[in-house]
């Protein structure tokens, strides 16, 4: 469909190169060197987590690391760009996970370890099925049968 403007013609008008948008391409959220640090991370509280737990001590300050831990990565995440509202199935791993973190004697299991890997795995194939997908849109917009 044909556009119709009308423009006048008496102002003066500068060109008006296009940039190309790079706002369609979705970047990365989580990169491999930080999916690392973060499991790396979570997985040294889980067994600092552990250790205080066999000297018995763990009883009373793993629910205080549990929770701090549980902001730490919340904040990580939500620097990162990865949403919790958006997606229900990050939300429920970040909760589950602090929900088992909560529970005295069970906390002696990886569960920040489990729930990271889970939010870090899931982010990483959204990213890369988001941009696959658009490749696959731009390859069939230009290919015409």
């Amino acid at each position: 469909m044909p556009e119709t403007t009308t423009q006048n013609k008496t102002a003066l008008r500068r060109p008006v190169q296009q940039i190309p948008q790079s706002s369609g391409e979705k970047k990365e959220r989580i990169k491999l060197w930080m999916g690392a640090a973060l499991i790396l991370t979570a997985l040294s509280i889980d067994l600092f987590e552990a250790l205080l737990d066999i000297l018995v001590i763990g009883e009373f300050f793993s629910p205080i690391i549990s929770v701090c831990a549980d902001v730490i990565f919340w904040t990580w995440f939500k620097m990162l760009g990865v949403g919790f509202t958006k997606n229900p199935k990050n939300l429920m791993a970040m909760v589950t996970q602090a929900l088992v973190g909560l529970i005295p004697g069970a906390d002696i299991l990886p569960e920040l370890t489990a729930g990271v890997t889970a939010i870090v795995v899931m982010t990483i194939i959204e990213d890369k099925s988001n941009m696959l997908g658009k490749v696959a849109g731009m390859a069939q917009g230009k290919v015409k049968p």
